[in-house]
């Protein structure tokens, strides 16, 4: 007995938060109530057939007792893959294997030949339009072949979204790309994007991180196939310059051009001071503050700051929609009379993007709130977080404070011992959340507020822990 993929989609939700309202999956699913209590019922027969307890359903909440989330999240992992998750693996399959063979492949993904073709079909169709084709060969399988520049681009932001959603992929995802990179050549990667974000003096969201480290990954992994397509790009200009030495004195200098021209292009749109009118989504920004000053019938005060804000909105969550990367629950923080931004601003984007995420529309209409009438929202919205770090001096602390204010719209209130958490007390009234470092040694339900626990060697999958606990991104990185 296997799941299907409606009750898929809300065992994984409901693995990804602690509960979850009948409301909320309606509108997160856009699925009626009907259907979640038909799956409800699914799932849990599936649940007893692998003698695991069922799912909690009380006052119109659903949930998973937190003792049960391991198992039935190692019991998912080996359920069929959605036809969307297939089609993910026989594309990344493709791009890091260049091939794929219809027997071998229909039974690793438990379908039929049918079904398997059917897919390669619908894959043909979409890699068309960036001068990517798949062909056959008679008694050996599908290749791929077409514009390398398009194929390396294309296995990047597979690979980035794979890594920021790492915790949630499938076991045969994961396994096959583990097995396209070696596990010295994903720790080299890391190490040498974490020493290059040390030369800078801003910092980079999960989404740009994970960009770089894919970048380098695929431009050794596909060494062997020449880009015909070779454009000598100019690195004179000054902004330019300084980077591009900076990357080739820091371990990335094997790289193609255009490899390292997109590397650069990420570091100059989030960095302040390299702020241009001429940047593509610097432009995509002034248009669409253009239209939703027409649409708001309102003057915008469209400034440098509010430039890059948006632009790097617009641009991260095009990314996410783009590579179908897990929408998150939100809910709006404006009163009632305030609707009216969300709404002008979802309108707008959907326009040109129609899978914009919630979350990345709510980040513009803060934004575009904040510029029309200085109503600092942020202050409302901020969670004040305590973090316990048992480091010398609280180095670690420090450094993981840095981050997280950089990145996300809190308030550190102190850094403290874990032998000083009586003080905790004293906040009680305005506490949020507690982050620590440390594996704490002691009861933990002497508290109210959530305990995060973030890992400083995994620094940008861990604080997605933030991000399920309600806090919102700025996406400015100074």
């Amino acid at each position: 007995m296997f799941l299907n993929k409606r009750s898929l989609e809300i065992v994984k939700l409901l693995l990804k938060y602690d509960k979850l309202e009948i409301l909320e999956i309606e509108k997160l699913l856009e699925i009626k109530k009907r259907t979640i209590i038909n799956n409800l019922d699914s799932i849990n027969n599936f649940l007893k057939s692998n003698s695991l307890a069922e799912i909690i359903f009380e006052n119109q909440t659903l949930f998973i007792r937190k003792s049960d989330k391991k198992l039935i999240k190692n019991l998912i992992l080996i359920v069929p893959l959605s036809a969307e998750e297939r089609k993910d693996y026989i594309l990344i399959k493709l791009l890091t294997k260049n091939k794929v063979v219809l027997n071998h492949e229909s039974t690793l993904l438990d379908i039929s030949r049918r079904t398997l073709n059917y897919d390669l079909e619908t894959l043909k169709l979409s890699l068309k339009k960036d001068n990517i084709e798949l062909y056959s060969v008679p008694q050996q399988g599908i290749y791929m072949r077409g514009d390398e520049f398009n194929i390396r681009k294309m296995l990047t932001n597979y690979l980035t979204k794979y890594f920021i959603e790492k915790d949630k992929n499938l076991k045969l995802i994961n396994n096959l790309i583990e097995s396209s990179f070696g596990k010295e050549e994903l720790i080299l990667a890391k190490k040498l994007a974490l020493n290059l974000i040390k030369k800078l003096d801003f910092l980079l969201p999960p989404e740009d991180f994970y960009s770089i480290i894919s970048i380098y990954l695929v431009s050794n992994l596909r060494k062997i196939y020449v880009n015909k397509n070779y454009i000598n790009l100019d690195f004179s200009s000054l902004k330019s310059e300084k980077y591009f030495i900076l990357l080739k004195n820091n371990g990335f200098q094997d790289l193609e051009y255009e490899e390292l021209f997109s590397i650069i292009n990420i570091l100059k749109n989030i960095n302040p001071d390299d702020f241009d009118l001429k940047y593509p989504f610097i432009q995509k920004a002034t248009i669409f503050l253009q239209e939703l000053e027409k649409l708001l019938n309102t003057k915008l005060k469209i400034t440098k700051e509010l430039l890059i804000k948006v632009s790097n909105g617009i641009r991260i969550g095009e990314f996410k929609a783009k590579v179908n990367i897990s929408e998150k629950i939100i809910k709006k923080p404006f009163e009632e009379n305030n609707n009216f931004i969300f709404n002008a601003v979802e309108e707008l984007i959907k326009l040109q993007i129609p899978n914009f995420h919630s979350e990345d529309i709510l980040f513009l209409a803060i934004v575009i709130k904040e510029a029309l009438d200085d109503f600092t929202i942020h202050k409302n919205l901020k969670k004040n977080i305590i973090i316990i770090d048992n480091s010398f001096d609280h180095l670690y602390g420090k450094l993981l404070k840095n981050y997280i204010n950089t990145i996300y719209n809190v308030n550190i209130i102190t850094i403290i011992d874990e032998y000083k958490v009586d003080i905790i007390h004293d906040y009680h009234n305005i506490l949020d959340c507690i982050i620590t470092l440390e594996e704490l040694t002691i009861d933990k339900d002497i508290f109210s507020y959530p305990i995060l626990k973030i890992d400083l060697n995994d620094l940008w999958n861990s604080t997605h822990i933030l991000e399920k606990s309600g806090v919102i991104r700025k996406y400015l990185s100074k």
